[in-house]
């Protein structure tokens, strides 16, 4: 199984790769001086590189279940989550939304949209419609009727763009893979070249393009033949993984063994303090460890914002986005901070039986390393109206904003008392494999814990 890495993780996942026999190809010059591999000229089955927010990273290509079976075992405290993007349906058009400007569109045990604007007109209720998913929001898949179809290391799209991956580099790979081009655009096709391309043959990239051109025509030929809500094609496999504290010191443990890496490593590089971790490291042989990392923390001390300054906390959710805290600070140090937010909009509060009033405002407290997050609800005259207690994975504070995994159980507390809610949710992620059995446990137990009282406090 070839692996391509590529990110802020990977020196770590590098050596724990090959420590299980994974075959590491067209690493980095970096990579190659410090792990001493031969670097030839293979093209990857599976690719590994940083997601957008730099808290974990993205996995796909043939076989990518074996990376992500050990990392699970690996690593305990890490969030799995999976999406097919790109199957194809034949769908069946129930309802044209005229407020919302959709089309709802049955699929067969799921159900999707098209924005009605691309197809006013000429698609009737109860009519069939060639489409394929590209992405999800709300339980409704979103929908697109310009299909790509998807191969090992290339993606052609019909009356598209032709382009090469931004993971490729190397210019005369790029003009290589661009020359390759041309069949599909003379059938009308543009092409998506994946950065699984690289390294491979032109005559096993042609030979799968003309593979994906006989598929098309026969999801055509399946699409003509159906009678109902069916799926034709499945999608393009990709995980997403997020690290929790606990993962990236492992992480920095693994990379320890191959290079000088100071505490926090990853989750300093996860707040994107990229230049701060190289120099500190680049001086670590010199000055020694400990001496570095008293820098690094006392620059990291000095950089957060006062006190009337915005801040922002960023809890993550398990399905993927991201809630967006920001607030005034009225305290801060180095490990705790309490913000102030004014409550604007009108109804009630999630979990609580409070209806929201004019003057209310909300204090949210934040602990370095504490396994929830606090909101505290006040009217117009400062007197306590509920809090709210949500469970996560430690958080991460840093001068730029602070982080944590939300990990979907509550406590809530009102005129009623205490009470713990979503332990369902919780265990519906669990049972999709999105969290392991000791984040399960773990959650519910620090739930059940601050119920009783115990360790609730800021």
């Amino acid at each position: 199984m070839k692996v391509r890495i590529r990110g802020i993780y990977s020196t770590a996942l590098t050596q724990l790769l090959l420590e299980h026999n994974f075959e590491i190809v067209d690493q980095s010059p970096i990579a190659n001086e410090r792990f001493k591999l031969e670097n030839e000229e293979k093209g990857a089955d599976i690719l590994i590189y940083d997601k957008e927010d730099l808290n974990g990273i993205t996995i796909h290509g043939e076989g990518s279940e074996q990376v992500v079976e050990l990392l699970r075992k690996y690593f305990k405290e890490i969030f799995i989550r999976k999406m097919e993007i790109g199957t194809i349906y034949c769908g069946i058009i129930r309802k044209f939304d005229q407020r919302n400007k959709n089309i709802l569109i049955d699929l067969g045990g799921s159900q999707g949209i098209l924005p009605l604007h691309h197809y006013w007109g000429y698609l009737k209720e109860g009519e069939k419609v060639l489409v394929q998913t590209k992405g999800y929001h709300r339980d409704l898949y979103l929908l697109s009727t310009q299909l790509r179809i998807f191969g090992n290391n290339l993606i052609l799209i019909k009356n598209g763009f032709t382009k090469v991956s931004k993971h490729i580099k190397d210019e005369e790979e790029n003009r290589r893979l661009l020359s390759l081009s041309h069949e599909a655009k003379i059938r009308g096709y543009g092409v998506l070249w994946k950065a699984l391309a690289q390294g491979k043959s032109d005559e096993e990239l042609l030979k799968e393009m003309m593979e994906l051109f006989k598929k098309e025509e026969q999801i055509k030929q399946f699409f003509q033949e159906c009678n109902g809500p069916q799926l034709l094609e499945k999608g393009l496999l990709t995980y997403f993984i997020d690290f929790g504290p606990e993962a990236k010191a492992k992480l920095d443990e693994l990379r320890k063994k191959v290079t000088p890496t100071i505490c926090k490593h990853h989750e300093l590089k996860s707040f994107n303090y990229m230049e701060l971790v190289d120099l500190a490291e680049s001086l670590a042989e010199k000055f020694g460890e400990d001496v570095v990392e008293n820098c690094v923390n006392s620059i990291l001390q000095k950089s957060f914002p006062p006190v009337g300054s915005l801040y922002t906390v960023v809890c993550k959710k398990l399905n993927g986005k991201s809630i967006v805290i920001k607030g005034k600070i009225e305290e801060i140090t180095p490990d705790i901070i309490k913000l102030k937010r004014t409550i604007r909009y009108r109804g009630s509060y999630d979990g609580l039986n409070l209806k929201t009033e004019l003057g209310d405002y909300a204090i949210t407290k934040v602990r370095r390393g504490a396994e929830f997050l606090l909101h505290e609800y006040y009217n117009s005259k400062g007197e306590l109206k509920g809090k709210y207690y949500s469970i996560c994975t430690p958080i991460e504070i840093s001068p730029r904003f602070a982080r944590c995994i939300d990990l979907e159980v509550d406590v809530v507390e009102d005129q009623e008392g205490r009470r713990i809610i979503d332990v369902d949710k919780l265990e519906d992620k669990f049972k999709d494999g999105i969290i392991s059995e000791e984040i399960y446990k773990k959650a519910k137990e620090r739930a059940e814990s601050i119920y009783m009282g115990e360790g609730d406090g800021i």
